[in-house]
Formats: C-alpha cells, structure tokens, sequence
C-alpha cells in the first residue's frame, strides 16, 4: 500500500505534537493524572451548576433546531431559505456576540470576587456598547437590503432570484432578533460571575415556550418567514426576562449605559434607511451593467454604509467616544482591583469591630483568579 508524501508528513507531525504534549510535561513532574472522580462538596456544586449551563447556553440552538424541524412541513424551499438565513445570521453573533461574553464573564467574576460590584457594572456596559457598536450596522443592512445580501451572495447556478427573495425575507425576519441574540451573552454573564446557572435557564425556557408557540402560529400563513420571526420575538423576551430578573436581584446594567446604547439603535436606524435608498439609487445607475451588477451594489453599499455609520455614530456620540470605549476595554483587565478588607482585632476578647483596608497584590490577585 502506497502512502502518499503529504500523508507522512502529516502523522510525524502528530506524533510529534503528542509527544511535546504528553511526554514533556511528564518529564517535567506536572504530567495528566487520571483517577476516578470523587464526589464531594466542589465537585457536587460544579454538577448542580453544570446541568442548567447547559440548558441556558444552548437556547439560540434549540430555537434554531425547531426551525429545522417545523421547517419540514412546509413547502420545498423552507429549509434552504433558513439554512441560508441563518448561515448570515449566524456570523456576527459567533464573531462579536460570543467573543464579547466570553471575556465579559472572567472579568466580571475578577471584580466580583474583589468585591467591586461597581467595576462589574461598569465592564458589562462596556461590553454591551461594544457589541451593539459592531453589530448594528449588521442588523442595520439585513433588514434595509436582505435580498441584495442573497442575490450578491448567493444567486447563481440553482438558487435563482425566487430563492434569493425567500432567503431575503427570512433574513430579515431573523435579523429583528440580532442585536438581542448578540447581548445574551452579555446579560447571562452577571448571573453566571455570581454562581447563578438557573435564573438564565428560567428565562431561556420561558422564551422558548413563546417562541414555539409562535412558530405554530405562524408557519401556516408566513411558511418560514413566520419561524424566522418567531425566533426574534423570543430572543427578545428571553433579553427582556434577564433584564427584569437581574433588575429583582439588584444588578441591573448601570443607568449611565443607556444613552450610548438609545443612540447606537439611532445610528442603526439612519443606516437601515441610507442603504435601503442607496439601493434603489444605485441598483438605477448600474441597469445596464451585465455583469456582476448586484455584487457591486453590495459593495458600494458597504463603503457608502460604513462611511454614513462612522459619522452618524461620531455626531450623536462625539468624536472621542469610540476611542475611550476601545480604550476602555483595552485596559480594564490591567486595571487595579479595589484595596480588599482586613479585619483589626479590637480590645475585647480579640472580637472583630472595624476593618482596615490593605492595597491589593499581584499575588492576591492571582489568587483570587
């Protein structure tokens, strides 16, 4: 049996890797140590959070597997108008959305360990605006100009223009719901940095009931569209029940995020409408291009789109603002925690009665990380 030249190379640089990974770090004295699992308090409490993580982080799948699956009713051409719908849907809330929660929730849990319930606040409204920053020219361009998106993208070979105006209205219907499927990440994040895995699950189940209730509803005289839709609504509901949950446990986002956000969704509104009516504009001039006509639409778009965004964000926010947002975010992890409390032993009988504050090491952070 032959083996091909590319096919070696590839299994010695296997075997090379697991070696550098197993064998050198077992000659180092910190090898992997496999043993069976004990069952005691931490693992007990890691198990009892596990299971409602799951639940809460996998609602935007759930939501999307019953579109699949109603979707199979319908008539031919539903599932493909989703599956491509949902692939341009689907790219900035795995770019920005999941990113931006990623780093929110070790950050907040640092501040919350210290004790700096103000800092945490402060992080998760920095996180919001800068997912609401990136996103909403996204949001902006699928639903001003979903069937531009499809045609340019998409519309060649089988997928004619009729797949492109179904996949287009989908779109849209998905892209309602894409700025409160990008913030999820950032409003389960204050729950999970504070141990709690079941208030998200509650609104995550609760949304999910309205949403598939909605699909039902919906499927007979909107086909996909209808499903698409549904999903949207219960996105919002499920941001709109975190919000009023972590409201009744006294850590709402902090008042002094809301302006920016209120003006971001302004931007996104001037944007949406711009490029709705620089389509028709500029789909007019380039009538009589024969060749690759909605591709360069989509592209001057972009540039006319980004450049309208850049300057409606910098007038109702001012030119510094998304310089400090950036910087902000740049440097809050660098950022000295506050001075942790230590107790002062009074007179009587070594009883604790006042607190002294000592200023934070390198080392007691780390600790506490």
């Amino acid at each position: 049996m032959l083996v091909s030249p590319r096919l070696g190379a590839c299994s010695a640089q296997a075997w090379r890797k697991s070696y550098w990974w197993e064998w050198t770090p077992e000659r180092s004295g910190f090898g992997l140590r496999f043993r069976v699992p004990r069952l005691d308090g931490p693992t007990r409490r890691f198990l009892k959070a596990l299971g409602p993580a799951i639940i809460g982080a996998g609602g935007v799948q759930l939501a999307l597997f019953a579109d699949t699956l109603i979707a199979s009713f319908l008539p031919t051409g539903a599932l493909s108008a989703l599956y491509y719908a949902d692939r341009i849907n689907q790219l900035p809330i795995g770019v920005v959305g999941i990113a931006v929660g990623t780093v929110l929730l070790p950050e907040m849990s640092r501040r919350l360990a210290a004790g700096d319930v103000r800092g945490a606040a402060s992080a998760q409204a920095r996180g919001i605006q800068l997912a609401l920053l990136l996103n909403v020219p996204c949001a902006a361009a699928a639903i001003g100009v979903p069937e531009l998106i499809m045609r340019a993208l998409f519309a060649r070979g089988a997928f004619t223009i009729a797949d492109a105006a179904a996949a287009g209205a989908t779109l849209a219907a998905y892209a309602i719901g894409l700025l409160p499927f990008v913030m999820l990440r950032s409003f389960t994040a204050p729950f999970y940095a504070r141990g709690d895995t079941l208030t998200p699950v509650k609104a995550t189940l609760l949304a999910a009931s309205v949403n598939v209730a909605l699909k039902v509803i919906l499927m007979g005289p909107l086909a996909q569209v209808g499903l698409a839709f549904a999903t949207s609504v219960g996105a919002w509901i499920n941001l709109t029940l975190l919000w009023f949950f972590a409201r009744r446990q006294g850590f709402a986002v902090s008042g002094a995020g809301l302006r920016p956000v209120l003006k971001l969704l302004g931007a996104g509104v001037v944007l949406g409408i711009s490029l709705y009516l620089g389509n028709l504009a500029i789909a007019h001039a380039l009538a009589a291009m024969p060749h690759l006509r909605e591709e360069t639409t989509l592209a001057l778009l972009i540039l006319l789109g980004g450049a309208i965004y850049a300057v409606v964000v910098l007038l109702l926010l001012g030119r510094n603002w998304p310089h400090n947002l950036l910087k902000s975010v740049g440097a809050s992890a660098d950022r000295a925690l506050p001075p942790k409390r230590s107790p002062i032993p009074s007179d009587q009988g070594g009883a604790y009665t006042a607190t002294q504050e000592t200023p934070a090491s390198r080392d007691d952070i780390l600790e506490r990380l």
